[in-house]
């Protein structure tokens, strides 16, 4: 079977979150080892671009959305979070993929297609 998923690392800031972020970090290595063909796009905003680009290795993709930004303190984050829920086409506009992932809780961006949530 084959799988191409979203992995959403949109609100993640790295080095701030501790234990889920080392969860993040393992994810693709281990959905590797699945059977099947598991291809992860990790959708990222800038902070993660920077510190995931050496990190992401095929058959898996790190992915730049643009028309998410998160903010660095907690009103520009709540008003990035505020925005993608109110407008959610918005904050998934450049988005492939056939399945979501939220590993970090937060379902960001929020679209119609299957999803899965962890909950920490």
């Amino acid at each position: 079977m084959s799988v191409r998923g979203g992995l959403s690392l949109l609100t993640l800031f790295p080095g701030r979150v501790g234990g889920s972020e080392t969860y993040v970090r393992g994810l693709p290595a281990e959905l590797g080892r699945t059977p099947g063909d598991v291809r992860l796009t990790i959708l990222a905003n800038h902070h993660v671009v920077a510190s995931y680009r050496s990190r992401v290795s095929a058959p898996h993709s790190l992915h730049h959305v643009r028309s998410y930004r998160p903010g660095n303190r907690i009103t520009t984050r709540a008003l990035a979070t505020g925005t993608a829920a109110l407008l959610p086409r918005l904050a998934a506009r450049d988005v492939p993929a056939e399945l979501d992932h939220y590993p970090m809780t937060v379902p960001i961006p929020r679209v119609a297609r299957r999803r899965l949530v962890t909950l920490h």
